[in-house]
C-alpha cells in the first residue's frame, strides 16, 4: 500500500527577502514609536524643581509725630536784635549849618533819635530851626467825663513829632498832673492836630515841639 507523503512546498527567495524586510520594517517601527512615548513622559518632579519663594514687601514705617500741644513747646522764639543806625542825612542839603544843628542834641534824647518820618529825613529841635511850626488846626481835646463829675482839673505836657509836611506822627506825654486823668485825651486831641512844618534855610524839616493842654472846668473844657 503506497503512503502518500506529503510534498514540501518551497519558498521561492523573493518571498524569503520580503518576510525578513516585513519583519525588520514592524521591529524598527515599534521602538521608534517606544521611543516617542518615551520621550513625551514628563520629567521626574524633583524637590528642588518648580520652587516658589514669597516675598512680603511691607511699607516703610512712619515715625510718629509729637501732638501739636507737645510740638508748640519746642518751637523756639528767635528775637532779632539790630543795632540802631544814626539818622542819614539828607544829600540835598549839605551846608556846615545844618550838620551843626543835626549834631546838636541838647534838646533830644536818645529815643528821639530814633524816631524819624523817612530813611533820609532829619529831625530838628525848636532851638534849631529857622522858623518853628505853627499849628493851623487844633481840634478840641474831650474832657474825661469821670474828671468833670468829681470836678478834677490839670494839664499835660506833650512832645509832638510833626514831619515836613506839618503832620503830627508821634506823641509823647512828658508831664501830667494828676497822673493817670488826662494823658488818653490828650493824645487823642494832639494826634488830629496839623502843623505849618518848620523851615530851615528855606526847606521844610521834621521837628520835635512842645505843646501843653490844661483841662479846667472854668472855661468848659481845654
Amino acid at each position: 500500500m503506497a503512503t502518500n507523503t506529503p510534498k514540501t512546498r518551497k519558498l521561492h527567495p523573493l518571498h524569503i527577502v520580503l518576510a525578513i524586510v516585513v519583519t525588520l520594517v514592524l521591529n524598527i517601527g515599534g521602538m521608534i514609536l517606544m521611543s516617542g512615548l518615551k520621550d513625551t513622559s514628563p520629567p521626574p518632579v524633583t524637590g528642588e524643581v518648580g520652587k516658589v519663594t514669597t516675598f512680603e514687601v511691607q511699607a516703610p514705617r512712619q515715625k510718629k509725630r509729637p501732638p501739636a500741644e507737645k510740638r508748640s513747646r519746642q518751637r523756639v522764639t528767635k528775637t532779632q536784635v539790630s543795632a540802631v543806625a544814626p539818622p542819614n542825612l539828607p544829600s540835598s542839603i549839605q551846608s556846615p549849618a545844618l550838620l551843626a544843628a543835626a549834631l546838636d542834641l541838647s534838646d533830644m534824647i536818645g529815643s528821639e533819635l530814633q524816631d524819624s518820618s523817612g530813611p533820609d529825613e532829619l529831625i530838628m529841635s525848636e532851638k534849631t530851626v529857622d522858623e518853628p511850626p505853627r499849628a493851623i488846626r487844633k481840634p478840641a481835646a474831650l474832657y474825661p467825663q469821670d474828671a468833670a463829675d468829681q470836678g478834677i482839673q490839670g494839664y499835660v505836657q506833650l512832645r509832638l513829632l510833626v514831619n515836613r509836611d506839618g503832620i503830627v506822627k508821634k506823641v509823647h506825654v512828658e508831664k501830667a498832673a494828676p497822673a493817670g486823668v488826662f494823658e488818653e485825651a490828650a493824645r487823642q486831641a494832639a494826634i488830629r492836630w496839623s502843623f505849618s512844618p518848620a523851615m530851615f534855610e528855606g526847606q521844610p524839616v521834621s521837628v520835635w515841639v512842645r505843646q501843653r493842654m490844661i483841662f479846667s472846668l472854668d472855661d468848659g473844657g481845654l
